[in-house]
């Protein structure tokens, strides 16, 4: 059930809007009564964060060779900023979602976490090369490029005919 509910509401949200999509809506389309989707989800956003986390794990696969491979740093952030957002916006209000709950919930939000993490691991890998300035820690860097991503997804969303949000963020990461 936890599977199909996840699926269908994203379903949903892309064709309906997050907004609009109601828990009821997603019990129906899962064939459960609410009393028992509540059992899965207390809310239509951590549907909506279920379906993300499913998402971040394979963007967290992917980002172990990332760190070690050849490519210049920057690189591997832009290849990082496209994979992320081109791996978790099947859904324009999936990345939307994830942008608004990291910011409410913070480093509890598992994904959140994971984000922060990872930039944290690249700007270390960066500076250990040389190729990432020393005077701040990674962890403060991850902070700022983090902040910078969320502003981003915010103009993307609000502006419906925006550019591609990876290449927007890209263009902003390397400001």
């Amino acid at each position: 059930m936890y599977a199909i509910a996840r699926h269908l509401g994203v379903r949903l949200f892309a064709e309906n809007g997050f907004a609009e999509t109601t828990l009821d809506q997603i019990a129906a389309a899962a064939g459960v009564a609410r009393a028992t989707f509540y059992n899965y989800f207390k809310s239509k956003e951590d549907v909506a964060l279920a379906a993300l986390e499913e998402m971040f794990q394979q963007v967290q696969l992917d980002f172990a060779p990332l760190l070690t491979s050849p490519l210049p740093w920057r690189s591997k952030i832009m290849h990082f900023l496209q994979r992320l957002i081109r791996q978790s916006y099947s859904t324009r209000e999936l990345i939307w979602v994830w942008c608004v709950e990291s910011i409410k919930r913070g480093p509890i939000l598992h994904s959140s976490a994971q984000f922060h993490h990872m930039l944290v691991d690249l700007f270390a890998a960066g500076q250990a090369s040389g190729a990432v300035r020393t005077d701040r820690s990674p962890d403060d860097m991850a902070v700022d490029l983090g902040g910078i991503t969320f502003a981003q997804i915010a103009v993307w969303y609000q502006q419906e005919a925006s550019a591609d949000l990876a290449d927007r963020l890209c263009a902003a990461a390397a400001m």
